[in-house]
């Protein structure tokens, strides 16, 4: 059986027609894979495909081209499909935080000092291929790898989520070195308790032959560590004392009053960043947040008691309510508290805060970082803190 499949694999290999596991992506002669997922059956788009002129591949459903453990060897049919020869080095970064800062400032020090990078990242760049995912469904994946060969980087780097290595999304791919940044508690709603969350970042550097193990150490420590591998220690000396600013990370849009927006989602990066600013703050700490919907909801009440806790005005407001009701994670989030403001609409909850500060106050705009959207029941509406901030001020972006 196994034999048979790496023949079907093998002969599939000769054809260099894009192959998508999205339907929507499928063009004239392109191959689409159908997987059954948490919500769909692929196979139920099989007609639209065939409509756009594509062909199905394999399936894993019995009645159609099926091929068993599709899912696991998904990277093999697309890796033989797409001829790649892993000829750049990828670093892979696993962890609850810090992964995007550290694959950001990583890819900046590396093209710094002579080397062609890139990573894959959720911040859109010169130095980045954009995902909308964190890790980008195998497929994506597979493309990217196979653009950065054409272009003859040296390193790509790439942050691989928890979700991302359960799912597969890795598979077979060889990573040059691993990376893990911290090991904290997130996405339980996914792995349904903290061990199966952790296991899965151990098992991915366990499968790495290079690693690095940044657990209770700055992001600093940690790109010194991985850029030892690269490069000469003057050179990493020289680059931490001038990093560069991560968009959407603890990101300063104005010095006084003091305006920072900031990724932070987890207990652990949000108790950090209110922390830090309730005792640098000379003035009123007014902090800005929500909590997603569709996700893990244990995390909500530890957002309350930490704002209040740390906060002189808390406003909590939406944060991508997918297709819950977003005054009720409001209410999870404040339960009885007295003294919170509440604002569902997230642009008014801002404008709103801003109208707030006084010299030497400091305003925090918490848990959606640079992302450019607001999800919003299966729709992505634009929106994003930091141009939001800058219209109220009346700052051209294009300025700064």
């Amino acid at each position: 059986m196994k034999d048979m499949q790496d023949s079907k694999i093998f002969c599939i290999s000769f054809f260099m027609n894009d192959i998508f596991l999205d339907s929507r992506k499928v063009k004239k002669n392109d191959y689409f894979i159908s997987l059954r997922g948490n919500k769909d059956d692929g196979i139920y788009h099989l007609k639209e495909v065939i409509k756009k002129g594509g062909k199905l591949m394999y399936s894993d459903n019995f009645s159609y081209n099926y091929f068993p453990n599709l899912k696991e060897d998904l990277n093999k049919i697309l890796i033989k499909h797409y001829k790649l020869e892993f000829k750049v080095k990828i670093i892979g970064i696993t962890g609850t935080n810090k992964k995007t800062s550290v694959s950001y400032l990583l890819t900046k020090g590396l093209n710094r000092y002579g080397y062609k990078a890139k990573c894959i990242s959720t911040i859109k760049g010169e130095d980045t291929y954009f995902s909308s995912l964190t890790t980008p469904r195998n497929d994506d994946l597979i493309r990217i790898i196979k653009k950065a060969e054409k272009e003859n980087l040296d390193y790509l780097i790439l942050e691989v989520s928890s979700i991302g290595y359960k799912e597969g999304r890795v598979n077979d791919i060889p990573f040059f070195l691993g990376v893990l940044t911290s090991l904290e508690s997130d996405h339980l709603d996914y792995h349904k308790n903290i061990f199966n969350y952790h296991l899965s970042k151990i098992e991915f550097i366990e499968k790495c032959n290079n690693k690095v193990i940044g657990i209770n150490k700055s992001k600093e420590e940690i790109l010194r560590d991985v850029l030892s591998k690269c490069l000469k220690k003057e050179q990493i000396n020289e680059f931490l004392l001038n990093l560069p600013q991560v968009p959407g990370r603890e990101e300063i849009i104005n010095l006084n009053p003091l305006i920072i927006v900031d990724y932070a989602h987890t207990s652990s990066a949000l108790e950090y960043i209110l922390s830090k600013y309730k005792k640098k703050c000379k003035g009123k700490l007014v902090t800005i947040i929500g909590a997603g919907g569709n996700r893990d909801k244990s995390k909500r009440k530890i957002y309350g008691d930490l704002v209040y806790k740390y906060s002189d005005i808390s406003i909590i407001t939406s944060d991508n309510p997918r297709n819950e009701d977003p005054k009720k994670i409001i209410d999870e989030i404040i339960e009885d508290r007295e003294n919170v403001i509440k604002i569902i609409d997230r642009e008014k909850a801002i404008i709103y805060g801003l109208s707030l500060l006084k010299e030497n106050d400091t305003l925090l705009v918490l848990g959606k970082g640079n992302e450019e959207y607001i999800e919003i029941n299966d729709k992505l509406l634009p929106f994003n803190d930091k141009k939001t901030v800058l219209k109220y001020l009346n700052i051209d972006l294009n300025s700064l």
